[in-house]
């Protein structure tokens, strides 16, 4: 009965032993992934600015202002100018800026390229500036006269008629760049006189974090922890020792 109770006693006392160090264990990884998390915490995420818009540009030659800050100061304009010029008869597509550092991304010999939803807009990029006289031209339709009639044509990298596709923008606020976009519907149809060239405004965003990126049809920002596990068990899975860990990589 003596060696019954003993081995007993002695059998509570290793499991007690053993809990209290899995604790220890567990306390301590704990700790020390509360502190990793607080000392490796991601700093404030940046502000995608999204503005969603409704916006044709006219054809009278009035400008449409688009301020992507709304800060009050126009930050790009667009603008239709239909003209002669000793002969053919033009209507053109504009992208303006007042301030020289605004720009629109460009590709290769494009100045003002249309981009596709997801690509990056960034410093990696390249740009042309949009503080011309009239600006850059996105898209154009010339009217030729002859004595055999009259023949039409469409140029720009926005001829093609298309819905929702993107401007790459850079613009400076404060002297900082920022990156961003402006969604347009656009296109370049002949017969049908000035009215052949459109234009249609549906929205506009820009990263409020200087210098970073920004995807075209990016309305909000991603979080930079969003793959991050947030299972309570996997602590426990730690606080295993090298068989937790192996567990835990496993699961991951």
């Amino acid at each position: 009965m003596a060696d019954r109770w003993k081995e007993q006693n002695l059998r509570e006392t290793t499991l007690d032993s053993s809990l209290e160090k899995r604790l220890a264990i567990y306390a301590a990884t704990a700790g020390a992934a509360g502190v990793g998390m607080l000392a490796l915490a991601p700093p404030a995420r940046a502000q995608i600015v999204y503005t969603p818009a409704h916006i044709p540009v006219p054809h009278n030659g009035y400008f449409v202002p688009i301020d992507l800050n709304h800060d009050g100061v126009s930050d790009f304009s667009f603008w239709i100018r239909t003209y002669a010029d000793f002969g053919p008869y033009y209507v053109d597509l504009f992208l303006y800026a007042r301030k020289a550092a605004n720009a629109a991304e460009r590709m290769g010999a494009v100045p003002a390229a249309r981009l596709a939803s997801g690509a990056v807009i960034g410093s990696a990029q390249e740009f042309t500036p949009a503080h011309l006289l009239f600006g850059l031209t996105l898209e154009k339709l010339q009217k030729n006269y002859s004595q055999r009639g009259t023949f039409s044509f469409c140029e720009g990298d926005w001829k093609q008629p298309q819905k929702d596709a993107y401007l790459g923008v850079r613009f400076a606020i404060s002297g900082q760049l920022h990156y961003g976009w402006i969604r347009l519907s656009a296109g370049c149809q002949t017969g049908q006189g000035s009215g052949g060239v459109k234009g249609f405004i549906t929205g506009y965003a820009f990263n409020s974090e200087p210098g970073q990126p920004i995807l075209a049809g990016q309305e909000s920002a991603v979080s930079a922890d969003s793959g991050t596990s947030r299972d309570p068990g996997s602590l426990g899975l730690l606080a295993l020792g090298s068989i937790g860990l192996d567990l835990w990589r496993r699961r991951e």
